[in-house]
């Protein structure tokens, strides 16, 4: 199950503008390692998010609409 969705944020992730928008939710790859999933608050943009995890492969997550009000 967690196979689709790492190839669901490699696709997200090339499909993602080419700028540095913030994002509140990351994943982040270490190799050898599960990803993992990490949320800021405030949002993020990919610099800082790739110096806080040097090594890792990082892209942003796709927010989830619930449909909850």
């Amino acid at each position: 199950m967690a196979n689709w969705l790492a190839r669901a944020q490699a696709i997200a992730s090339r499909l993602a503008p080419a700028n540095d928008e913030a994002a509140r939710r990351w994943q982040v790859c270490f190799p050898g390692i599960d990803p993992m999933e990490v949320i800021f608050a405030p949002e993020a943009k990919r610099a800082d998010v790739a110096a806080l995890y040097p090594g890792a492969r990082i892209a942003p997550m796709l927010e989830i609409e619930t449909g909850a009000e």
